[in-house]
């Protein structure tokens, strides 16, 4: 998801389309090193030390190390972007994601919820706020990412992984992290 928003913000993020392709490609790959790269080849390793016992993560239990490992190169990368001076809004995104995971890592001490919905839910939040603050009409793309959201709560529903509370859970713990984060800081 972290990409994906990177990308939002580099297509109709006020002035960032305007940035050089240098800087935009040195976020990228910092992005997909930290939040991509890094966790999927730790995850054999874990697997093998049997941190893990397979690559689904179905019961709450298998949840609790990959999250809280994600989390932590999801900071990796809010603060290497924020040392090479990456725009603030760039590392806060990051940040509010780490907060979001380690969110649904609490939660998922006693109750699981749908991470999925928990990324989209934050990628909304970071739309909506920057609308807010920057005051940029971003009516249409708020629309999509509602509607990807209700077709992945969907999907999640009719796969039988997820309660509707698990998945309404998972949003609103990402879009109100995110929201937050960006509208009192």
């Amino acid at each position: 998801m972290p990409l994906v928003g990177v990308f939002l913000l580099f297509t109709f993020g006020g002035w960032l389309p305007t940035l050089p392709f240098e800087a935009k490609a040195y976020v990228y790959l910092v992005i997909i090193m930290t939040t991509i790269l890094m966790p999927v080849t730790l995850m054999p390793l874990m697997k093998k030390l049997k941190l893990i016992p397979d690559y689904r993560f179905a019961e709450r239990d298998d949840r609790k190390i990959p999250l809280l490992l994600l989390a932590f190169f999801y900071l990796c990368g809010a603060f290497i972007l924020q040392k090479a001076n990456a725009p603030a809004i760039i590392p806060m995104f990051l940040n509010g994601l780490s907060l979001v995971i380690l969110g649904c890592a609490l939660f998922n001490w006693r109750w699981k919820v749908s991470i999925y919905m928990a990324a989209l839910g934050a990628l909304n939040g970071m739309i909506l706020g920057l609308s807010f603050l920057w005051m940029i009409n971003l009516q249409w793309v708020i629309a999509l990412l509602f509607v990807l959201a209700g077709i992945a709560g969907y999907a999640r529903l009719k796969g039988g992984h997820h309660t509707p509370a698990q998945v309404y859970g998972g949003y609103l713990i990402g879009l109100s992290i995110n929201l937050l984060l960006l509208l009192l800081i």
